[in-house]
């Protein structure tokens, strides 16, 4: 048998015990131990808690914060690195600890259990956890070097153990080389709010961002002017009553149909008819060749592509359809920029009072008013359905068109029909009941 390490002997059990005189030694060799196990845990913690937007932040640094930076870009291969170093500092503390406790306290290797094991989550785990996680940029930086030489120092031991777990994912269906380093939408949100709560975002910067994040699952069919509000004109319309008619409405492009409104055959600037100002009238011939070709889009389509498409083809109106190739609406830049910043008013608009309380439990709503902002604005919301105005709803609720004075129950709000004008619902009251049926039509 060959002779055990300097400082070292046999004990009971075949545990191995210090030679006393190596316990001073052995006391820092734990200390040291401990230290690198604080090391690679906080590590651990700092470098996952990086986001891919601290990057530039970190290049700013020098060569440190490029280190870091690479770190956190080639993230598997430096989390593997980590574990390994961890798990190899911890496996060698127990044992260190093992053997001092056998020496210091022969016939109790239990105590091994209540010492090392409180020591190694206190000082080697819990505690540089904390502290990397509460300023995750502030270690990297100070670990960058040390853990990039340490990186390089186990690579075919770490590629190894690389490839044998992602023959292990494989088997499983999962693939490994797709980590989501981005920050989700819910995440988002929540730094936001938590920064409002803070104060570092103010009211208005909060809504802001909150409507951009809706804009992107917002459908085109919610923005829409329906087709029954569309300013369009035929294309056998006079000039002189063109002209007026531009006027009155304050609109810079309007659709121009041959026929049935279906067949809009191109959008009409009013600065291009303002051509003919003090010359002959076009004829329909002349007025066709001042059109734009019109762009359709579905109803479905969201409204941040819409947005992007207006960019790309450098236009401000979108003929919107539905699945048949009927028009149902039209959508122009001004709703896509409302649904983003507010609605914006020019100085020919009026604000439009779309939901009014005149009383403390009931509101007067127009039937065009969008379900979301009446939701928003009242407290109340209404069943999900194939409908995005308060007049859609009564419609599906009611089966007909309806005649002033029906009225439908939701749970214990009571939507009555105020006003229908050429078969549409103009308005609405509500108004808030002590109980009734979860819905009934009357």
């Amino acid at each position: 048998m060959s002779d055990p390490p300097l400082g070292f002997a046999p004990g009971i059990g075949g545990a191995v015990e210090l030679d006393p005189s190596a316990v001073g030694p052995t006391l820092i060799l734990v200390g040291v131990l401990l230290a690198f196990s604080a090391l690679f845990s906080g590590s651990e913690t700092a470098i996952s808690a990086l986001q891919p937007m601290d990057r530039e932040k970190l290049r700013a640094e020098g060569r440190r914060g490029e280190r870091v930076a690479a770190l956190e870009a080639d993230i598997r291969p430096t989390l593997a690195a980590v574990l390994m170093g961890n798990e190899l500092v911890n496996i060698s503390l127990s044992s260190v600890c093992a053997g001092l406790i056998l020496t210091l306290a022969p016939g109790r290797p239990w105590l091994n259990l209540l010492v090392a094991t409180p020591l190694l989550i206190l000082l080697g785990e819990v505690t540089p956890k904390s502290i990397a996680l509460a300023a995750p940029r502030r270690w990297a930086l100070a670990v960058a070097a040390p853990l990039s030489a340490w990186k390089w120092l186990i690579s075919p031991f770490r590629k190894t153990l690389t490839w044998l777990v992602d023959l292990i994912l494989h088997a499983l269906g999962a693939d490994a080389h797709s980590p989501n380093r981005v920050l989700q939408e819910d995440q988002v949100r929540k730094l936001i709010q938590e920064g409002r709560e803070a104060g570092s975002i103010n009211v208005l910067e909060h809504e802001l961002i909150d409507r951009l994040f809706n804009f992107s699952d917002t459908r085109v069919s919610r923005l829409m002017t329906p087709r029954p509000d569309v300013i369009s004109f035929p294309l056998s319309t006079p000039y002189d009553q063109l002209v007026e008619q531009l006027r009155t409405h304050q609109v810079s492009r309007v659709p121009i149909y041959q026929g049935r409104m279906d067949n809009v055959v191109g959008v009409l600037l009013t600065k291009d008819l303002l051509r003919f100002k003090g010359r002959a009238p076009p004829t329909p011939r002349e007025l066709a060749g001042l059109l734009q070709d019109p762009y359709y889009v579905p109803s479905s389509k969201r409204a941040d592509d819409l947005l992007r498409e207006f960019q790309r083809r450098r236009t401000h109106m979108a003929l919107v359809v539905d699945e048949h190739g009927g028009l149902v609406g039209l959508c122009t830049l001004d709703d896509l920029l409302g649904e983003l910043v507010g609605e914006m008013l020019d100085e020919h608009d009026e604000a439009s009072d779309e939901i009014s309380r005149v009383g403390p439990n009931a509101w007067t709503v127009a039937g065009s008013t969008d379900v979301e902002d009446f939701e928003t604005e009242t407290g109340v919301e209404l069943p999900e359905g194939d409908y995005h105005t308060v007049g859609g709803f009564m419609f599906a609720e009611l089966g007909h068109i309806p005649e002033p004075g029906e009225a439908v129950v939701v749970g214990d709000l009571r939507l009555t029909v105020a006003g229908v004008e050429e078969r549409r619902i103009t308005e609405v009251t509500l108004e808030l009941i002590d109980g009734g049926p979860n819905q009934e039509a009357s």
